[in-house]
């Protein structure tokens, strides 16, 4: 059995760039871009993990019958937001979700959403990580946040910055740092390391 994760290559800071550097210790896994994927030279059994999931030639994506999971970290809508235009536009840019055998949803709120709404087999499952390789600590740079929070301002984050400073404030012993950044790429890592 070959695994094969389709994403965009040149990714350095995204999860592509973290599955490249380790993908060397796993057997029969290989990471690709998605404009190889559309070439169509695989096996038709092999099993395809796709990570965001736009751009998929979806013709050549039915013929294989290996599993085709979808990794997806971007929210999608959820009850309250069903008609918000970001979260359609995403959802429609990977359409039709049935394509996929699994899909792994970052946003717990659209995955709970979509399951009862299409019975979709889709799970919950965080896309950040850290590589305790690439993410190392510099130890010269004293730590000032021990919470981190990134992304742009929205109403749906304001709310789970609210939810995540109450959880914090009711369960830390102590006070704690939290921060709130809205960076990307190599600030992005910055922040993950410091």
């Amino acid at each position: 059995m070959s695994i094969v994760i389709v994403g965009k290559l040149g990714n350095d800071w995204g999860i592509e760039g973290l599955i490249a550097r380790h993908v060397s210790e796993f057997v029969n896994l290989r990471i690709i871009d998605i404009k190889e994927f559309n070439l169509g030279k695989f096996s038709s059994d092999d099993n395809f993990v796709f990570i965001q999931g736009r751009g998929i030639d979806r013709d050549l994506l039915r013929l294989y019958r290996g599993k085709k999971v979808l990794w997806n970290a971007e929210f999608l809508p959820y009850k309250g937001f069903e008609d918000n235009q970001e979260a359609l536009a995403r959802l429609y840019a990977i359409e039709p979700l049935e394509d996929f055998d699994l899909i792994l949803n970052g946003c717990p709120l659209s995955t709970k959403f979509l399951k009862e709404i299409r019975n979709l087999n889709i799970e919950w499952f965080p896309m950040m990580g850290a590589d305790s390789l690439f993410h190392r600590r510099d130890c010269d740079i004293p730590k000032d946040t021990d919470i981190g929070f990134y992304g742009a301002v929205s109403q749906r984050r304001i709310k789970i910055w609210h939810e995540l400073i109450r959880v914090v404030s009711k369960y830390s012993i102590g006070s704690l740092k939290l921060a709130w950044k809205q960076v990307y790429g190599k600030d992005l890592i910055r922040f993950i390391k410091y």
